[in-house]
C-alpha cells in the first residue's frame, strides 16, 4: 500500500506488518494503526508511522542499541493485554525527542512503547515508577554509539587488508 506521510513523502508499506494500538497512544487515542519503519538497515532509530494520519510519527530507539540500562517493571495486566508472557517476548522502545540541537536529544523512559511482533499489537505504557525520567538526555549514549561504530569500522578495515 502507498502511504502519504509528512516526513517521508509517499512510501510503500506492507500492511501485513501493521501494528495495532487498540487504545491508541497518549494524546492520540483515535490513531490505532501504525507501521514500524527503519529508514536505514542497522540504524538504531525507528519510526512509528501512523497509517491513518500522515502527520503522526514518533521517533523510537531500542534501549540495548544505546547500551542503556533500562529494565522497567511492566505490570502483568499490560503484558497480558499484549499477549506476552514476559517483556523479553516483545520489542521495547523509547520515544525520542530531537530538538533543533540534536545533542539535546532526550528519550522518555517513563512511557515505553512495547510491541508484540507475533500478534502485531502495541501499547504505550505510563509507568508508575518515577525513578525513570521523562526526559533522559541521550548525549552520552550517542557518543558511545558513535565511538563503537568508529571502532567497528576500524576493525573491519584492519581485517579487510589481510
Amino acid at each position: 500500500m502507498e502511504l502519504q506521510t509528512s516526513r517521508f513523502g509517499e512510501i510503500s508499506v506492507d500492511l501485513n506488518k501493521e501494528v495495532i494500538f487498540a487504545e491508541g497512544l497518549p494524546g492520540f487515542p483515535e490513531v490505532k494503526r501504525f507501521v514500524l519503519l527503519q529508514r536505514q538497515e542497522d540504524a538504531p532509530f525507528f519510526w512509528l508511522q501512523a497509517v491513518e494520519g500522515p502527520d503522526v510519527a514518533f521517533l523510537l530507539v531500542s534501549p540495548p542499541d544505546f547500551s542503556l540500562d533500562y529494565r522497567p517493571q511492566v505490570p502483568e495486566a499490560d503484558l497480558k493485554a499484549l499477549s506476552l508472557d514476559s517483556l523479553g517476548d516483545g520489542h521495547l522502545f523509547l520515544v525520542a525527542v530531537v530538538p533543533e540541537n540534536p545533542l539535546e536529544m532526550t528519550v522518555n523512559m517513563r512511557a515505553p512503547v512495547i510491541i508484540n511482533p507475533a500478534k502485531r499489537t502495541g501499547r504505550q505504557l505510563i509507568l508508575a515508577d518515577d525513578s525513570y525520567p521523562m526526559r533522559y538526555p541521550m548525549f552520552e549514549a550517542l557518543k558511545g554509539l558513535v565511538a563503537s561504530a568508529g571502532s567497528d569500522q576500524e576493525a573491519q578495515g584492519k581485517h579487510s587488508h589481510r
